[in-house]
């Protein structure tokens, strides 16, 4: 353990299968720490691999750092729900100490239950999903190798027309909140069963509906234990209203599948107007309509048009107009090629 000398290594009996360490120095928090262990030996001469273990010290997560990242509420007949929550850091996390939970009928906080059985520790940047079966989890969808899922027995229900997803620390203070609905699904996803909705920005509440998105297809409609398949692009940074991608295709194959629309301003405070036009001046979409702006953040167009179709390939133009009451306005044209 690198800066942390072992002063000694004490066998825990009666199964004689944990050793305590003895260190010779403090352990700090919001620190990732790494036991590297060789030579080891059973107790019939065999030598085992080596192996790398992660510690630390847990403690309490500045907010918005524990994050519902992903969700299935409607899953196939012989699956189950599951949700993805991911420790975005930099603390080190004892998931024993939150709670997952919904709402009654009534609104109010209902059926919150630990996120673990037992303390343990979740590290900055890793994804934890929680479900009452995880060998029905690994049979419907892919988990890379050492993911972690843990097993909730009793775990929430979720509805799948629509419910709230809570995220608590032990005293019920609310961490984080998704009030989904199943019509917040990729309109052209026709069967949604067994289809997740995914986060697409973590900096992004996830109380809005256009945060999320159908999982795409080529992943299997599903990503427990990794990065989405719906994410953000990064911005351009220095332009103050930029396109990404360039070209879009919006077929939920999990590849560009949106096109996101970014914009950077000197303040908060303005309002934005936002219509996509085809090139020959015909409106298609009225994205936003007196929406009114933090200083910086970003809007999606799905390619669909106003009634919910979709859209023929070619090029599109954005026009985005931001004023506030001080009367500063602003206007900007961009281009944007729609693919099949």
């Amino acid at each position: 353990i690198e800066g942390l000398p072992i002063l000694g290594a004490i066998p825990v009996g009666p199964l004689f299968d944990q050793v305590q360490l003895n260190l010779g120095g403090t352990i700090l928090s919001a620190v990732v720490y790494w036991l590297n262990i060789n030579g080891q030996v059973s107790c019939d001469g065999r030598v085992t691999e080596p192996a790398v273990l992660r510690f630390g010290l847990p403690s309490d997560p500045p907010p918005g750092s524990l994050l519902i990242n992903e969700v299935l509420f409607n899953p196939v007949s012989s699956g189950y729900d599951y949700v993805e929550l991911v420790n975005t850091g930099p603390s080190l996390i004892d998931p024993s100490r939150y709670r997952i939970g919904n709402r009654n009928s009534q609104g109010e906080m209902d059926n919150l239950v630990p996120l673990s059985p037992r303390p343990g520790l979740w590290f900055p940047g890793d994804y934890y999903v929680v479900t009452p079966d995880p060998n029905r989890l690994a049979l419907h969808y892919f988990s890379p190798p050492g993911s972690e899922i843990i097993t909730l027995p009793s775990m929430p229900s979720f509805p799948d027309d629509k419910g709230a997803v809570l995220l608590t620390d032990a005293q019920g203070n609310l961490l984080d909140e998704l009030r989904y609905s199943e019509k917040w699904h990729f309109p052209l996803v026709r069967d949604r069963e067994g289809v997740s909705l995914e986060r697409i920005d973590s900096l992004a509440p996830a109380s809005d509906p256009h945060n999320w998105r159908s999982a795409a297809s080529t992943v299997g409609y599903g990503t427990p234990g990794y990065r989405n398949s719906q994410v953000a692009p990064d911005a351009a940074g220095g332009v103050m209203v930029s396109i990404r991608p360039g070209v879009f295709s919006p077929d939920n194959d999990g590849r560009d599948d949106q096109c996101f629309i970014f914009y950077e301003l000197p303040d908060a405070g303005y309002v934005a107007d936002l219509s996509i036009f085809n090139l020959h001046g015909r409106l298609v979409r009225r994205l936003k309509q007196g929406n009114l702006l933090a200083a910086s953040g970003f809007w999606t167009w799905d390619g669909l048009d106003e009634k919910g179709r979709a859209n023929p390939p070619g090029p599109y133009i954005i026009l985005t107009s931001v004023f506030n009451l001080e009367g500063r306005t602003r206007k900007w044209k961009s281009v944007v090629v729609l693919a099949r």
